[in-house]
């Protein structure tokens, strides 16, 4: 009997550890699995396609997923995402689910951010205050040499009387005194120098640690999706979506090679990104399509006809924005006027154009913009040289060239070079493929002009008076070859029957005479050969008129 109940008993407890090592296995299990449920992933950015309103974003990473239901969470993604843009790029044997968009707060990589500045700060700092240091050496030791040139006339004079010293030694001691002072002031300059430069540096890593602190309160996102995995492999996933805060504008550095007869054209993309996140090391496209505009046509509305009351209608809008203008205590502002009827100009310029930028490179989230190299390339020109000496007695370059670069140049703003030589700012028009264009690239000094006025003579009779002028302009070459310059003068035109202007003599005779009294000469100019144009009328006008123009 007692056999009986000890196999009883034994067989009891094997089956509760056997259900025991069930239980923990199925807990191990459904706790791996559950622990594989969910993947949190790091992801870089691959590539960034700037529009001129938005960016384009994709960010990629590589994952080791088995076969079974998973959720993907993207961590740390900026908060101007726009939503419903997300989406996924995935290879085969993986079947996309829900996606879900959430915000939350991590200042964990800003406060990084802001440490390794201030760490920066910190350390210019010391470096400006070892050079104040220094400074106050320097004047100690300034001071020291004064007291030396104080007395040491005195003593010198004393032992020149005993004969203890001589005049070579007199002259060195004044030499090595002058050559320590010389010293302290070089240093004293050098110092001034490193100091506006550290200054520089560190007012600029302020203004970004101001920027960076912007965006220190504002949350971010996560992006969990769900995956349904249909074999065991390493997977390759491509997250893209559209955030704002981001914009482009065209900017060109235009240089004329005269030497060469070539313009050269670099033309950037001049980037600005306040995302909340940089883009570190990536590619970039820049386009000039406007994604905002849609994909959809729409719908045609109804056109309405009907009777236009221009005064009752403006009235009752400009009173009806002015009396809640009033109710709110402030002002009409202009932009609560209706607008005149002008028209609109819409311009064709066909599809969109990409630039693949060559590189990468890094754009932090800052106001700070960023210029990307789309393209470098010369284009032979035609230069000609126009001066215009009545309003700047300077030789303006204008260039002319066919854009024969398979991109159009936007309207952007321009620096001008003559070689190496920055000559001024300027802006484009839109220069289309294939399009030639003349454009002025600044001023060139190898080219010398001056007008004077030769001749001034005042007469008064009895009911009338005249005024006699001569204008002579100089124009010079002192380039080492020759150019072609076109050189504009005007006289007066009278709009009056009373006022008359006579005795008009242009020298030499002009290739343009308008009736608007412009005078346009060309002249061919060898180097170091100059070149006068004068120009000279009489007015003529009742005593009792006091003109306008004069």
């Amino acid at each position: 009997m007692n056999k009986l109940n000890n196999l009883k008993h034994q067989k009891c407890s094997y089956n509760r550890k056997q259900l025991f090592f069930i239980i923990v296995y199925v807990f191990l299990l459904f706790g791996y699995v559950h622990a594989d449920i969910t993947k949190y992933v790091d992801s870089k950015i691959l590539q960034v396609t700037i529009y001129p309103d938005r960016a384009v974003v994709k960010r990629t990473t590589k994952v080791f997923l088995p076969k079974g239901d998973f959720t993907i969470i993207f961590t740390s993604l900026p908060a101007l995402i726009q939503d419903d843009t997300i989406r996924l790029e995935v290879q085969k044997g993986i079947q996309l689910g829900d996606v879900r968009i959430k915000p939350v707060y991590s200042e964990e990589e800003v406060n990084q951010k802001i440490k390794n500045i201030m760490d920066e700060i910190e350390q210019l700092q010391l470096e400006l205050n070892s050079l104040s240091d220094e400074i106050e050496v320097i004047n100690v030791r300034e001071e020291f040499l004064k007291s030396i040139k104080l007395t040491v006339p005195t003593q010198i004079s004393n032992e020149l009387y005993l004969g203890k010293v001589n005049s070579q030694s007199v002259s060195e001691i004044y030499n090595f005194l002058n050559q320590e002072f010389t010293k302290c002031k070089t240093r004293k300059r050098e110092i001034d120098t490193e100091q506006k430069k550290l200054k520089d540096k560190i007012d600029k890593l302020q203004k970004i640690l101001n920027d960076i602190r912007t965006y220190k309160d504002k949350e971010n996102k996560n992006v969990e999706i769900d995956l349904s995995v249909k074999k065991e492999d390493t997977y390759e996933l491509n997250l893209i979506y559209h955030v704002f805060g981001v914009s482009f504008q065209p900017k060109y550095e235009i240089r004329a090679l005269i030497e060469q007869n070539k313009i050269e054209v670099a033309y950037y993309a001049e980037v600005s990104q306040r995302t909340g996140e940089d883009w570190i090391d990536t590619q970039y496209i820049i386009s000039t399509g406007k994604p905002s505009i849609g994909a959809q046509v729409g719908e045609l509305q109804p056109w309405y006809l009907d009777l236009w009351y221009p005064s009752v209608r403006k009235e009752m809008a400009v009173s009806a924005v002015a009396e809640t203008k009033q109710m709110e205590g402030g002002k009409i502002a202009e932009d609560y006027l209706l607008p005149a009827d002008i028209p609109s100009v819409a311009v064709e310029t066909g599809a969109s154009v990409l630039f693949n930028v060559t590189g990468k490179h890094t754009i932090e989230s800052t106001k700070y913009p960023k210029n990307l190299l789309l393209m470098k390339d010369s284009f032979d020109s035609e230069f000609n040289f126009i001066t215009i000496p009545k309003k700047v007695q300077n030789a303006f370059i204008s260039g002319k060239f066919v854009n024969k670069s398979e991109y159009p140049f936007l309207p952007g703003n321009i620096n001008f070079y003559i070689a190496e030589d920055f000559v001024g700012k300027g802006k484009t028009e839109l220069i289309l493929p294939g399009e030639e264009k003349s454009i002025q690239l600044g001023v060139d000094q190898n080219i010398k002009v001056e007008r004077k006025l030769t001749h001034f003579k005042r007469s008064q009779y009895k009911k009338y008076q005249e005024i006699e002028y001569e204008y002579k302009t100089t124009v010079e070459n002192v380039k080492n070859k020759q150019i072609s310059i076109d050189v504009f003068e005007n006289f007066p035109v009278s709009r009056h029957k009373d006022i008359i202007v006579k005795n008009v003599k242009i020298e030499p005779e002009p290739v343009e005479k308008t009736n608007q009294g412009i005078v346009k000469w060309n002249v061919l100019l060898l180097p170091k050969q100059k070149s006068d144009f004068t120009i000279s009328f009489t007015i003529e006008y009742p005593v009792n008129f006091n003109i306008s123009g004069l």
